[in-house]
Parts: C-alpha cells; structure tokens; sequence
C-alpha cells in the first residue's frame, strides 16, 4: 500500500449508480474529514479498517470533486459503492489493490 502518510491517493471509484468507475484523487481535506467521522463514529484506526478507511477517503473526495451529491451521505455512498481500488499500488506495484467498503 502507498505510504499511509501521505495525503495524496489516486482511487478508482465503482458504483451500482454509475456505467463507469471514476477516479479521485484525495487530498488532506479527505483525510482530516475522516479523522473528524473516526473520533465521532469510534471506529478503528485505518490500519485496523482499511476497507472503511480508504472507502471514506473515496466518499469524501468524490464528494469534493462534484462525482456524487454534496447531500450524499456516507450510509447512501457505502450502500452504493461495489469497489474501491487503490490506485496508487499500482503506481508502486503494477496492479490495484481492490477494496470493497463494508458497513
């Protein structure tokens, strides 16, 4: 996996909702923002869920980026989302690591 630190990660988004997967980029703001929901909701520290951290990363910046809803809700996105795929792996490995949000 790329570097946990780093604020930067490419992700390919598919959604039931959608024809075609997308991708965002995360910046520091998807990430502060998952930090606040973490603190609220209690839930594990991103190397205990991965699955729910980069899927909130993924939520956070298709919301930023316009691809969903700003109204969108985590709850409405996970229940839609089919995959989320790191595509910074594959910038360091050659292949995606894919990754499917789980309530």
């Amino acid at each position: 996996m790329a570097d946990d630190a780093s604020s930067r990660f490419r992700l390919r988004v598919t959604l039931a909702s959608k024809t075609e997967p997308y991708e965002v980029t995360t910046r520091l703001m998807d990430h502060h923002l998952f930090d606040v929901e973490r603190s609220k909701r209690k839930w594990p520290s991103p190397g205990e869920s991965v699955m729910t951290w980069l899927g909130y990363l993924a939520f956070a910046a298709s919301r930023r980026s316009g691809r969903i809803e700003p109204s969108t809700t985590w709850e409405e996105f996970l229940a839609d989302a089919d995959e989320v795929a790191n595509l910074s792996d594959e910038d360091d490995e050659g292949e995606a690591e894919a990754i499917t949000p789980t309530p």
